[in-house]
């Protein structure tokens, strides 16, 4: 799909990921890239680069939610 341009076809997938518990990788995200990219639509590419950082300040903040539980329940 990416090589092709077919971005409906690259979102598609995403969702399919999500929709059966798969974290995207920063792979999957790079193919939709590629796919907003061949299809000539840096609008696209815009978004999904936005959604990219978005899911990468989520598992942040998941992690360090996780380490400050952690270092929490050792205090006690």
């Amino acid at each position: 799909c990416a090589k092709a341009g077919d971005v409906p076809r690259a979102e598609r997938w995403m969702e399919t990921m999500k929709k059966n518990g798969i974290a995207p990788t920063a792979a999957s995200y790079n193919s939709v890239l590629h796919a907003c990219a061949s299809s000539g639509d840096p609008q696209c590419a815009e978004d999904w680069l936005k959604k990219m950082a978005q899911a990468v300040i989520a598992v942040e903040r998941m992690r360090s939610e996780s380490s400050a539980s952690a270092a929490g329940e050792g205090s006690a």
